[in-house]
């Protein structure tokens, strides 16, 4: 596999498709590194591979009547085996019963490339809250 920004950016746009709802929760973990961590934005510690899955497990078990994580912006980054992404993004979504949630972020995908699959992997996911918290309009 050629290791550059163009097939980083392909690798990510597939796994974060999860996010628009145009793949599933299997195409974002098999991104993800076994040995991966996670710092979530509305989570209070950091979530290793199997935690990060449950927890996106609760968002989708019907706490939600609709929920998108749309990022916009991004920038791949490339040296040798090793690759980052950023990229701005904006969460919204509307919880059952309640308000609605819309917070804009930075986040950050630190990656290196599999040899052994012959594809990108990454290693840690932060998302970062611009503001960590919109008073009266999300339940909490």
């Amino acid at each position: 596999m050629k290791t550059d920004s163009n097939t980083l950016e392909a690798a990510f746009r597939d796994a974060f498709a999860f996010f628009s709802g145009t793949a599933g929760l299997d195409a974002l973990l098999d991104f993800f590194d076994q040995r991966a961590l996670f710092i979530d934005e509305d989570h209070t510690s950091v979530l290793d591979k199997a935690a990060f899955g449950d927890h996106l497990g609760f968002h989708l078990d019907g706490c939600w009547e609709s929920r998108q994580l749309i990022t916009y912006q991004p920038r791949f980054v490339v040296a040798g085996s090793t690759g980052v992404v950023t990229t701005y993004y904006t969460l919204r979504g509307k919880p059952v019963n309640a308000g609605f949630r819309l917070r804009h972020g930075i986040a950050s995908v630190s990656c290196y490339c599999d040899r052994h699959r012959d594809q990108w992997r990454a290693m840690s996911l932060v998302l970062g809250p611009m503001i960590s918290h919109i008073h009266n309009a999300s339940p909490g």
